[in-house]
C-alpha cells in the first residue's frame, strides 16, 4: 500500500468515526442515553490519550514504528561496506580462504574471480545478496581492499542481512594477513580502517520530513541533506537515503540496527 491510499484510508476511518459520533447524538432519542454518553466521553479521551503518547512517550518510538515496518513491509536497499590496507598480493592469497568459509555457511550461486576484483553471490534463508571485493593498487607495497554488500529487503530481514555482514567480516579478518595501520602512514589520513553503510528507501527518507518539520521555521525548507557527527562517526541523511560513515564497527551496528525507527515515521 502506498503512502498516499494510507492517507485517503485514515482519512475515511477518521471522517467514519466522526459521522457516528455526530449521528449518535443527532439520534440520541433514539439510544439509550446512558450508552451514547459513554461512546462520546471515550473516544476523545482515548484520541487524546494516542495523541500524548505520541508526542511524549519518546521510549514507545522506536517498537512502535519497528512494529508497523514489520506490518508494512517497507524495503530499502542495503549497501555495507568494509574498507582496509593490506600488503600487495596478500589478499589474492588470503580470498581462497575466505571463499572455503562461506561455503560452510551460505549457499554460493556465483563466483567472479579476478586479479582486482571479485564477486560472491550467495543464497541464505532464502535472501540472496551480493558480496564484492575491490582490490586497488595503493603505492608500491600496500593495496586498499575495500568489501560491499548490497541487496533489497524488508524490514523484518534486514537484520538478518545486517547480522550476515558482520559475520562475514569475522571470517575476512580471521583469514586476512595482518591489516595496516594507515593512520601511520603519510597521507593517508582518511584511508584507515573503514566502515560504511548506504541505506536507500524506495521512495523517499521521511526522517528528513521529521527533522525539517522539528527543526525549521519555513513551512517548505529547502535543503539537501543533514549531517550528524561525532568523533568517529558521520551519518548523512538525504531526501531518499541515510549513509553511516565510521571507524568503529560496534557504532555501524548500533546505527544499522535503529535505522528504520527513524525510516519509518511520516
Amino acid at each position: 500500500m502506498n503512502d498516499k491510499n494510507k492517507k485517503i484510508y485514515w482519512t475515511i476511518f477518521v471522517i467514519i468515526i466522526y459521522i457516528i459520533l455526530i449521528s449518535l447524538n443527532l439520534f440520541s432519542d433514539k439510544f439509550d442515553k446512558g450508552v451514547i454518553g459513554h461512546i462520546c466521553y471515550i473516544v476523545p479521551l482515548i484520541w487524546t490519550l494516542i495523541t500524548y503518547i505520541y508526542n511524549h512517550w519518546d521510549w514507545l518510538f522506536g517498537p512502535v514504528n519497528k512494529f508497523w515496518a514489520n506490518m508494512n513491509g517497507i524495503t530499502s536497499s542495503f549497501s555495507l561496506s568494509y574498507r582496509f590496507l593490506l600488503n600487495v598480493g596478500e589478499f589474492e592469497n588470503d580470498f581462497s580462504n575466505i571463499y572455503e568459509d562461506l561455503k560452510k555457511t551460505y549457499e554460493i550461486m556465483h563466483l567472479e574471480n579476478k586479479p582486482n576484483y571479485k564477486e560472491i553471490v550467495f543464497k541464505n534463508e532464502g535472501l540472496k545478496l551480493n558480496l564484492d571485493f575491490k582490490i586497488d593498487s595503493y603505492g608500491y607495497s600496500k593495496e586498499q581492499v575495500v568489501i560491499v554488500m548490497d541487496t533489497s529487503v524488508s524490514y523484518k530481514d534486514s537484520s538478518k542481512v545486517t547480522q550476515y555482514f558482520f559475520d562475514i567480516l569475522s571470517i575476512v579478518d580471521k583469514d586476512t594477513g595482518k591489516i595496516v595501520d594507515a593512520g601511520k602512514l603519510d597521507n593517508v589520513s582518511e584511508n584507515k580502517i573503514h566502515y560504511g553503510c548506504t541505506i536507500e528507501l524506495s521512495k523517499w527518507n521521511p526522517f528528513y520530513r521529521y527533522q525539517i518539520k522539528h527543526i525549521s521555521t519555513e513551512k517548505l525548507p529547502n535543503f539537501s541533506k543533514l549531517e550528524l557527527k561525532d568523533n568517529d562517526t558521520k551519518v548523512i541523511i538525504f531526501k531518499n537515503k541515510m549513509k553511516v560513515n565510521t571507524s568503529n564497527k560496534e557504532r555501524l551496528k548500533e546505527i544499522v540496527n535503529e535505522y528504520i525507527p527513524i525510516s519509518s515515521i511520516g
